[in-house]
C-alpha cells in the first residue's frame, strides 16, 4: 500500500496512462481495486459501430418512463454527419403506436418519449427543448437531462427548458442507443422493433429518481467475454439486445 501524507493512494499514473499494479523490486506495493465484481473488466468506454441497442437499462415499462428522472450521461457521437440522423438517432427512446380497434385501417395514436441527436447539430428532447452542439462535434459530451427540473445541459451549455410529451397509451420500456417501437391494437401487442440507432462511445450513465441514484452503469466486459454495461447499484449486466450486432470494447481501465 502506498500512502502520501497519511492518505492511501487510489490511482497511479505513468504520464496520462492509468497503472493497475506497482512493484518495488519483486514486491507488489500497489494494486488498483476494481469497483466491479471478480471476472469483470472495466472499460473506458463501449462503442456501438454495429448499431446494436440495449433493451433494458433499469427503466421499467411506463406510460411516462422518464418522469421524475434525471440522467447524467457521458458520450461521444462517432458519425455526427450521418444523413440518417436527420430524423433522429436516439440516445434513449420509447415509442407507442396504437390502434383503438381491430378494424382501424391506420394507427390512431402515436406517442414518443426520448432524447435524440440530429444532423442539425442538436441534442433534442422529445416534446420540446434542444441544445446546439455544432461547436462540440467530435467532443465527449457530458449531458444532464433532467425531467425533475425540466432542463437540459450539454458540457455546461444551457440550461435549455424541456417539455414532457403526453403520456403513451401503453406502457413502454425505453431502449438505450435506439428507440423501442411497440405497436398495439387495443390491448394486444402486435410488434416490437428497435429503430433509429446511434453510433457512439458511452463512457458513463447515471440515473436518479427524485435526487436518489437508482442506476450507475459502467462500461465493461463480463466474465463470459460479452461487452456491455454493469450497474453498480443493482448488480445487473446488460449487453446488446441483438447478438448479431455486438457492442465493442474500448480501452481497459
Amino acid at each position: 500500500m502506498i500512502c502520501i501524507d497519511g492518505k492511501k493512494v487510489k490511482k497511479c499514473f505513468l504520464g496520462d496512462e492509468t497503472i493497475g499494479k506497482v512493484y518495488l523490486g519483486d514486491d507488489l506495493i500497489f494494486q488498483k481495486v476494481s469497483r466491479l465484481p471478480a471476472g469483470y473488466t472495466e472499460l473506458e468506454y463501449i462503442s456501438n459501430p454495429n448499431l446494436g441497442y440495449i433493451s433494458n437499462f433499469g427503466l421499467a415499462a411506463a406510460s411516462a418512463p422518464f418522469g421524475n428522472k434525471k440522467f447524467e450521461i457521458s458520450m461521444k457521437i462517432n458519425d455526427p454527419y450521418n444523413s440518417a440522423y436527420s430524423s433522429g438517432a436516439y440516445i434513449f427512446g420509447a415509442y407507442c403506436s396504437y390502434k383503438t380497434s381491430s378494424s382501424a385501417s391506420a394507427t390512431t395514436i402515436q406517442t414518443e418519449h426520448g432524447l435524440y441527436y440530429s444532423t442539425r447539430g442538436t441534442i433534442n428532447n422529445v416534446g420540446g427543448g434542444s441544445i446546439s452542439i455544432s461547436d462540440m462535434i467530435g467532443d465527449v459530451l457530458n449531458i444532464t437531462w433532467d425531467y425533475i427540473s425540466k432542463t437540459l445541459t450539454v458540457n455546461g451549455k444551457g440550461p435549455a427548458s424541456i417539455t414532457a410529451p403526453s403520456k403513451m397509451s401503453k406502457s413502454i420500456a425505453p431502449a438505450l442507443f435506439a428507440s423501442r417501437l411497440a405497436s398495439y391494437t387495443v390491448n394486444s401487442l402486435t410488434s416490437t422493433i428497435y429503430r433509429l440507432m446511434i453510433n457512439c462511445n458511452l463512457y458513463s450513465l447515471r440515473i436518479y429518481q427524485n435526487d436518489a441514484i437508482i442506476n450507475e452503469w459502467v462500461p465493461c466486459i463480463n466474465p463470459d467475454g460479452l461487452v456491455g454495461i454493469y450497474d453498480l447499484v443493482t448488480g445487473d449486466f446488460q449487453s446488446s439486445g441483438d447478438a448479431t450486432k455486438p457492442l465493442v470494447a474500448g480501452p481497459t481501465i
